[in-house]
């Protein structure tokens, strides 16, 4: 970075903040990329600024800005990158509503150890290095995880459970291996597993609930096992697993084998259930930014109020399906009327109440289901 520097035109303080922010987004750059990072840029550079003084005058060196580093860093990777892709530049940083305390859980228990390890250090302890992420489908699980990576600038692989298998015996977990081989390579880096149950699921679990295995399990029991212990000893073996923080993702969390969740695994357990009505009222408020709703504060209290047992894929699906029920009035509306929402509301009413009466509503207005509430009590 220093030897491209012009004293003419970039002062100490501006190349050490390029330098800092560019070393920030680089997890994983070896001496041979971050010298073709910096080409890049000063390449971009000489083409924006003026070219006639800088024939002019061929002894003065180019100064690079910011802009010219976002440039390249968007258009080169680390070389170590060969297999699976990491996110972390490209990740468009999106709008989680509601749920403050619980985000702010989860971006500790991730955030921390791979930005402050140090701290952890001084205390004499070792930094948890494993969250699950737990509850019904559609509450946000999966994009909380890509929000707050979004937010970092830590590298960031995503990976569908299923997606890894493979019909060859024993490239399932080969593949797994080189999985987590990458990511400690471009350390710090978030290892995010969307549906784990399918790569973590108990030893002889049948899918029914009751763990017995019968002839479903028996047929796939020997590829899910050998799966488990390459993904058991990786994220706890023998090599040392620094700067590399697995998240898993799951709606069956009984279905996980409990030597994952045992502590130095996925230690850090998190339930992301049912919007609450503060927290419903937010999404609401969010949704409203996009979609043209009534701006009426009381009027999105009381919608937020009939929406007890909405996920917030439930609450995106309600104004979606409002505003194209409005359409279909008017193909000119500009607005989503009230009573396009209070119909679609009813329409999906029989779905949300059985999940109310078949579960407890505690103080706070949020659907518990029994399945995570029994398995809370158990851990």
């Amino acid at each position: 970075m220093t030897s491209i520097k012009s004293d003419e035109t970039v002062g100490n303080g501006d190349i050490e903040c390029i330098a800092s922010k560019t070393s920030q987004a680089t997890s994983g750059y070896i001496a041979k990329d971050l010298r073709n990072l910096c080409r890049s840029a000063l390449l971009r550079s000489l083409r924006t600024d003026n070219c006639t003084d800088r024939i002019a005058n061929i002894n003065l060196i180019a100064s690079p800005k910011w802009e010219d580093f976002l440039y390249a860093l968007n258009s080169s990777k680390p070389s170590q990158q060969i297999e699976f892709e990491s996110l972390a530049r490209n990740q468009q940083r999106t709008v989680f509503a509601g749920y403050h305390a619980l985000k702010r859980r989860v971006y500790q228990n991730i955030h921390w150890p791979l930005s402050s390890p140090e701290s952890f250090r001084r205390i004499g302890t070792k930094p948890p290095m494993g969250l699950l992420l737990y509850g019904p489908s559609g509450c946000g699980k999966t994009f909380l995880v890509q929000t707050l990576a979004a937010e970092s600038n830590f590298n960031f692989i995503p990976i569908k459970g299923p997606e890894i298998f493979s019909k060859y015996l024993g490239e399932t977990e080969a593949t797994l291996r080189r999985l987590f081989t990458m990511a400690r390579q471009v350390a710090p880096c978030i290892l995010f597993f969307d549906e784990m149950d399918s790569i973590g699921a108990k030893r002889g679990w049948g899918g029914d609930g009751d763990g017995d295995g019968d002839n479903q399990a028996g047929s796939s029991n020997g590829v899910n096992e050998r799966v488990l212990s390459t993904l058991l000893n990786e994220m706890d073996g023998v090599e040392e697993r620094t700067g590399v923080f697995v998240v898993g993702c799951t709606n069956q969390p009984q279905a996980m084998d409990d030597a994952l969740l045992r502590p130095g695994r996925l230690d850090q357990l998190v339930y992301i259930g049912y919007p609450s009505l503060q927290d419903r009222f937010e999404i609401i408020n969010e949704i409203g930014s996009r979609i043209p709703i009534t701006k009426d504060i009381d009027t999105r209290q009381e919608l937020a109020k009939h929406t007890v047992g909405f996920s917030p894929a439930d609450l995106t699906a309600l104004f979606r399906e409002a505003a194209i029920l409005s359409l279909r009035r008017n193909i000119s509306s500009t607005i989503v009327e009230q009573a396009d929402i209070k119909h679609v509301i009813q329409r999906m009413s029989p779905l949300v109440q059985g999940r109310v009466l078949q579960n407890a509503v505690d103080g706070n207005d949020v659907i518990v289901p029994d399945l995570y509430r029994k398995f809370y009590q158990r851990r």
